[in-house]
């Protein structure tokens, strides 16, 4: 037997598959699976894309401590905790909205801003996202202000340093990459169309002309039956 060709028993009889035929029936269907591999390439990168977020970044860091030495650890996170509630207080957060005066309402702004407490180092670091880079940054260096303010007018003793000020805004994305997206369906749609012409190419084991039966026999047709159409009773 050759090596392009392998057989398929089973229990009625075995089969003799040509590797080579199954190769020239998946070529002569390449524009299907071109298309295939478009239209899964396409779906798959416009429902990435609609999926891709976009947001500006601004953040600063803030270290709390208090000036009595015999003050324990447990107080400065107490006033951590505090700052953690300033910052998200509806007060708060509506002074800051009207400072900067770009019309964000409460909810707004506090969809925008994460605080991330570390007590052990006693730092806090605040985080402000958001679409328009001029309004993150004018956020987080209004609140950063207001808030450290709030606290240490309040509370005795407490004292809030600013290690790292308001970064400049930094372009952020979420989302699986468009590109890739579609790649992989392409690719997907591809092999698996490939696979569903070699098994029905296996299932269909036919000879359906005289060129096929000139390529797997290797033998020369002189002649074919016609098909003709079927006659009714009253024509015989």
């Amino acid at each position: 037997m050759d090596n392009s060709e392998f057989r398929i028993e089973n229990k009625d009889a075995e089969v003799e598959i040509s590797l080579w035929e199954l190769c020239k029936s998946v070529f002569k269907r390449l524009w299907i699976l071109i298309l295939v591999a478009a239209i899964a390439g396409s779906f798959a990168f416009f429902s990435a894309k609609s999926t891709v977020s976009s947001s500006y970044s601004s953040s600063y860091k803030n270290y709390f401590y208090v000036e009595n030495n015999r003050t324990s650890s447990t107080d400065v996170r107490s006033i951590m905790q505090v700052y953690y509630y300033v910052a998200t207080n509806d007060d708060i957060l509506e002074r800051v909205s009207n400072e900067i005066n770009v019309g964000l309402s409460v909810e707004e702004l506090k969809s925008m801003i994460n605080v991330d407490l570390d007590e052990k180092n006693t730092i806090v670091t605040v985080s402000v996202k958001g679409p328009v880079p001029e309004v993150v940054y004018a956020v987080a260096d209004k609140l950063n202000t207001i808030a450290a303010n709030e606290i240490t007018s309040k509370i005795e003793q407490s004292h809030i340093e600013t290690l790292v000020v308001p970064s400049e805004p930094v372009l952020q994305t979420s989302g699986e990459n468009p590109v890739k997206a579609a790649v992989m369906a392409g690719i997907f749609g591809f092999i698996l169309t490939a696979a569903l012409i070699v098994i029905i190419e296996i299932v269909q084991d036919k000879v359906k002309n005289p060129a096929q039966l000139e390529d797997r026999f290797g033998i020369v047709v002189l002649g074919s039956v016609p098909k003709s159409k079927k006659l009714s009773r009253g024509n015989v």
